[in-house]
């Protein structure tokens, strides 16, 4: 008898022994006045969770600013020649075209006779450090062609430019393009996100066409001309305003892209050389794409 009330004893301080506090918790009362202040606070008492601060992002910021405030970044100037002048140095075979584009957009339409090479492969083309090469693309984007330029120069290829305004400044100038005419109805459009990607150059002009919504706060670099003005109005009032920048690349744009091709008729009529690119959607477009972009990078 006295044996089994030891075992019975040593079961009893095992079994506490193993499940130590858990016993202990699960006899009191389950509500928060009976947890020790250590553990929690009363709810009455509780401060409540301070919100996430908005994380302050390039597109955010640009919410707050006028639409289409004119960049500051200069060009590499000394990187580019006219088409024109790119035209003679192809023609004389003098240079090579190497255009930059994906090999699906250049099948699809090209500058005859250009070549299709990869910027990332062009550095290893030893052969042609002696031979003057004339980079090319869509025309807008020149943060990478200009990057290109330098860094083949200090590579060793010292006869290497830009053309300036791309293949739609060679299409509108110089001679058609080789390729699906479908494909090359929009050569002369830019989107939204492409803009944004070079909208920090000073050498843009934006011309709105549209009268303004009151809701939209557009910069005062822009110029305000009217597509109902006869047409020499509308072009020598532009013309006007090129001639006080220096080789301005300018951008049309409208309230939702209407009224692209009356602008682009009278401009064809023109003695205006400079290169000119449509917003594709306008203004609202943009700043659509700028709302967006805040809300994907707000947290």
């Amino acid at each position: 008898m006295n044996h089994f009330r030891f075992m019975l004893a040593v079961c009893v301080v095992g079994a506490l022994s193993t499940t130590g506090k858990a016993e202990e918790v699960n006899t009191r009362p389950n509500h928060a006045s009976s947890i020790p202040g250590s553990c929690a606070a009363p709810l009455s008492t509780r401060k409540a969770k301070k919100p996430l601060p908005v994380k302050q992002t390039l597109f955010t910021q640009l919410q707050k600013e006028a639409l289409f405030k004119r960049g500051a970044r200069k060009r590499q100037t000394d990187c580019y020649i006219s088409s024109e002048s790119a035209s003679e140095h192809f023609s004389s075979k003098t240079a090579f075209l190497i255009d930059l584009r994906d090999a699906q957009a250049f099948q699809a339409y090209r500058i005859s006779g250009s070549l299709n090479i990869p910027a990332h492969t062009l550095k290893t083309k030893n052969f042609l450090k002696s031979r003057q090469l004339i980079l090319v693309n869509e025309g807008y984007n020149d943060n990478r062609l200009e990057m290109l330029c330098l860094n083949l120069r200090e590579a060793g290829f010292s006869k290497v430019s830009i053309m300036a305004g791309g293949l739609n400044q060679w299409q509108k100038h110089i001679a058609p393009l080789q390729g699906d005419l479908l494909a090359q109805r929009n050569l002369n459009q830019i989107t939204p996100a492409q803009f944004f990607q070079v909208r920090d150059y000073e050498h843009w002009l934006v011309v709105n066409i549209s009268p303004l919504d009151d809701k939209q706060r557009v910069s005062s670099d822009v110029l305000n001309l009217s597509i109902s003005d006869k047409g020499p109005v509308f072009v020598n009032s532009l013309i006007a305003a090129v001639e006080e920048r220096v080789s301005p690349y300018i951008l049309i744009v409208s309230a939702r892209g209407e009224d692209y091709l009356k602008v682009q008729a009278r401009l064809d009529e023109s003695d205006l050389k400079n290169p000119v690119f449509y917003l594709q959607g306008g203004r609202y477009a943009y700043q659509q794409f700028i709302e967006q972009q805040a809300v994907m990078f707000r947290y």
